[in-house]
């Protein structure tokens, strides 16, 4: 279920008063696109669900720090640093996930699992913060203003970055 920005934004400014059911809710609302975001970054199911736990506690313990606006951008940060924080720790190997594919049939698993290897290969050879602006854009649904924010870079740096980005990950997809 996708929220509107406004309404992230006053359910962090509840959880800025330390309402602990706006916390909840905010974890209904966010946690599903942030487990997302991370496993596109490469981490595996286990870890992006830890770090998501870590998000949301660090959300509380610095929710005194929320100005009050661009809430989601906010949370995001948070995602970001704590992806680092595990990234500098463990030193991890980020390696393609394999997508689950479950609800697909025998001819549709295996042709949604390979053009999902094909994506995660073709985002693998972007640098990183144009796969970062593509992953969370195209896939998060942040504007290329909350992202600009995120990555310190102005919105149109931000639009530029994502239109090369999607050209050279169609001409990878189309090449290959």
């Amino acid at each position: 279920m996708t929220h509107s920005i406004d309404a992230i934004d006053t359910i962090l400014n509840c959880v800025r008063r330390g309402d602990p059911k706006a916390l909840e809710s905010l974890y209904h609302t966010i946690s599903q696109p942030l487990f997302a975001y991370l496993r596109r970054m490469g981490l595996a199911a286990h870890d992006a669900d830890d770090i998501v736990q870590t998000v949301f506690s660090r959300v509380w313990l610095y929710r005194e720090s929320y100005k009050g606006s661009q809430g989601r951008a906010w949370v995001y940060q948070i995602a970001r640093n704590c992806l680092y924080d595990v990234q500098n720790a463990a030193r991890f190997d980020f390696e393609p996930q394999e997508v689950d594919t479950t609800d697909f049939g025998p001819e549709q698993s295996l042709q949604g699992t390979q053009m999902h290897k094909r994506i995660l290969q073709a985002l693998e050879t972007l640098p990183p913060l144009s796969r970062e602006a593509i992953v969370l854009s195209r896939f998060s649904g942040l504007s290329n203003t909350e992202i600009a924010q995120l990555l310190t870079l102005t919105p149109n740096n931000v639009k530029v970055r994502i239109h090369r980005a999607l050209a050279k990950l169609k001409e990878a997809l189309y090449d290959a």
